[in-house]
């Protein structure tokens, strides 16, 4: 478990869930998407992050 920036404590299968679920915002630009997602990403405990080609997958479907 972490704490979330907000101080509530969540799980490593809720932070993955969330990962698999980011989108990009309409009012983001592709460099703030890019950090959010690799932030995001790189918080991810090594035992559940995805391999590079399938965080390629989930940043690509990102986009709408």
């Amino acid at each position: 478990m972490f704490v979330h920036r907000w101080g509530e404590k969540r799980d490593h299968g809720y932070s993955l869930t969330e990962f698999n679920a980011i989108k990009k915002k309409s009012d983001e630009t592709v460099a703030e998407f890019v950090k959010r997602f690799n932030k995001l990403y790189n918080s991810l405990p090594a035992e559940i992050k995805p391999p590079p080609a399938g965080a390629k997958i989930t940043f690509a479907g990102a986009f709408e």
